[in-house]
């Protein structure tokens, strides 16, 4: 519920909306109207009037005491970012630049109960009014809230101001897998509604589904779940299970594994610019064999991911297959495929421990060859 803050009539000169702190050490009660005139709560109504997040309750915008603030940057170390904020140079720069800005978003607060509050977002800019010596600010206070609460209202400031402080993807997933934790989050869908609340839609498919992997695989304790985020992974689990370049002494050729990602309709870019720039035959005429090996990249968590996993990358030769000869009739008149024996799809990454008694976790999953 959004409170009202009282604009207060004042008779001094008009504050600046840029102000000075290298000079300015005391906000006053001049600066708090205008800030309340020109970055209003209701301009940011995922925050204040329509916020998602249950058991948030906004005071109003206060002049605070900074010695009043309790705050957890200490050696660029927080609760809500994984890092210190890649901007924070910018953002400090910006303030002795241009002066402290009024119409930006507010720093937040929480109330603690003993008359001090805790940091919720704009540890940057506090940290430079600490810097300048600055006794007094203009903060907006919440009322106390739990742990898992206090992240996601955290990310949902981080994400508001996406010029300075857009929360990364390793920001996100540190405050989700506390909440995992601290909520005793137990299934893909609570993850996901999770995820949701605290990362306001700024993330990928994909992002969504790597940060699920690595819930389910926190809540079970194990590496269920696999992912290769953009194939980031994939060629050191080939490495890890000793699928290695080597050269086969009985068919006189060397063997090379490629990974590659299960979207079908990518592939054929992907193959000619390999054929292209890959020989077929060293320097002494003996020849390569290129195994392709498919990985899943993330599984959809919305979805059943083993039958997502079955599909996309189990039965991928298959599918891929049936692409081609789409493709055939579409353009080569039905023509026989044929292809040629230096590329071959060899197989796909296994990806869940669920299905190890079919997949085991440590094998590839050889495609049936033509």
């Amino acid at each position: 519920m959004l409170v009202k803050t009282k604009i207060m009539p004042v008779k001094q000169e008009f504050p600046e909306i840029h102000v000075d702190i290298r000079k300015v050490k005391i906000f006053t009660q001049e600066h708090l109207n205008l800030s309340l005139r020109l970055s209003p709560p209701e301009r940011f109504p995922k925050i204040f009037t329509h916020c998602n997040i249950p058991g948030v309750k906004y005071i109003g915008r206060r002049l605070v005491k900074v010695s009043l603030i309790e705050d957890d940057n200490t050696f660029s170390a927080q609760e809500i970012r994984e890092q210190k904020n890649p901007k924070s140079n910018k953002i400090t720069e910006d303030i002795r630049v241009n002066g402290y800005d009024l119409t930006q978003l507010t720093p937040a607060v929480m109330e603690l109960g003993n008359g001090k509050y805790r940091t919720i977002d704009s540890r940057t800019r506090q940290i430079e009014i600490r810097n300048q010596g600055v006794k007094m600010m203009i903060v907006d206070v919440f009322e106390k809230m739990d742990e898992p609460t206090y992240r996601r209202l955290g990310q949902l400031y981080n994400n508001t101001l996406k010029e300075f402080s857009t929360s990364s993807v390793a920001d996100i997933t540190k405050t989700v897998l506390l909440n995992v934790v601290d909520l005793n989050l137990k299934t893909e869908k609570e993850v996901l509604e999770e995820i949701s609340l605290q990362s306001d839609n700024i993330l990928t498919k994909g992002q969504k589904n790597g940060i699920v992997a690595d819930a389910m695989n926190k809540i079970k304790g194990a590496n269920t779940i696999l992912s290769f985020p953009n194939g980031v992974g994939a060629a050191d689990w080939l490495v890890k299970h000793h699928y290695v370049e080597y050269v086969d002494a009985d068919a006189n050729k060397h063997i090379v594994y490629i990974t590659i990602s299960s979207m079908i309709h990518k592939i054929y870019p992907i193959l000619i610019n390999w054929y292209n720039d890959n020989p077929l035959l060293d320097e002494n005429g003996i020849p390569y064999e290129y195994r392709f090996v498919i990985h899943g990249s993330t599984l959809d968590a919305a979805k059943d991911m083993e039958a997502d996993f079955t599909k996309r990358c189990v039965k991928f030769y298959t599918e891929f297959k049936k692409f081609e000869k789409n493709v055939s009739k579409l353009r080569f008149a039905g023509a026989t495929r044929n292809a040629i024996p230096e590329l071959v799809f060899y197989g796909t990454i296994p990806m869940l421990k669920s299905l190890e008694h079919k997949y085991p976790m440590h094998k590839l999953i050889l495609f049936k060859q033509d």
